[in-house]
């Protein structure tokens, strides 16, 4: 849902703006939530979530579902340690650089290491089609015509471009929190990929997993 909140939120506010604009306007629920999506922390927070979600969730997702079909590549269940591995590495990065969330280049690219053509495809074509349709993101030109969503691949292409290089106004102004925001997430995420107590721990090869 963050990914749709940091693109949609324009929507939501116009819908909440014309609501509460109304002859009584007294709703409690209305104008907190107005409150919640005009805050450019959480805009923030929205956008680093989309980025994680973007460029290690969804690849790992891929993996676990596809790993029975990388035979060729000399892949197995037990190679998914190496995938966290890679999530492990670029974490410790940008727990040592915050600006490294908001390379493009870097962070589409955190599985590369794996040498895995299919994976490498699926990196290079998911925002050609998967996250238009999972955002259905209304362009302001298409929702003043009708409320049916037709995704695009321009709509896909946009995405990644508000998340990496934001061209509203609104996306900008959360750039200068990103950095301190990327620095706190990547130290919580090492403290839980690290904690003995979880699993994922018992799969990194620096706890000799």
């Amino acid at each position: 849902g963050s990914a749709a909140f940091y693109i949609n939120g324009w929507l939501y506010k116009a819908f909440l703006d014309e609501h509460l604009s109304t002859i009584d306007p007294d709703n409690i629920l209305h104008e907190n939530l107005w409150m919640c999506l005009t805050s450019v922390e959480l805009t923030a927070q929205a956008r680093l979530l989309s980025i994680i979600h973007y460029a290690i969730n969804l690849p790992m997702r891929w993996l676990s579902g596809n790993t029975h079909h990388l035979a060729s590549y000399d892949w197995s269940v037990l190679s998914m340690s190496r995938a966290i591995d890679c999530v492990k590495r670029a974490l410790i990065q940008i727990e040592e650089d915050g600006s490294k969330l908001l390379d493009e280049d870097f962070m589409m690219n955190i599985f590369s290491d794996l040498n895995l053509q299919p994976l490498d495809d699926f990196m290079a074509e998911m925002f050609l089609s998967e996250a238009a349709v999972a955002l259905n993101i209304q362009s302001t030109k298409r929702a003043k015509k009708t409320n049916v969503y037709r995704p695009t691949k321009a709509d896909a292409s946009y995405v990644r471009t508000e998340l990496f290089r934001p061209t509203k106004v609104v996306h900008l102004q959360t750039t200068p929190m990103m950095w301190d925001l990327a620095v706190t997430a990547a130290t919580l995420l090492l403290k839980e990929f690290r904690d003995p107590n979880k699993l994922t721990s018992d799969h990194l090869s620096s706890e000799c997993g």
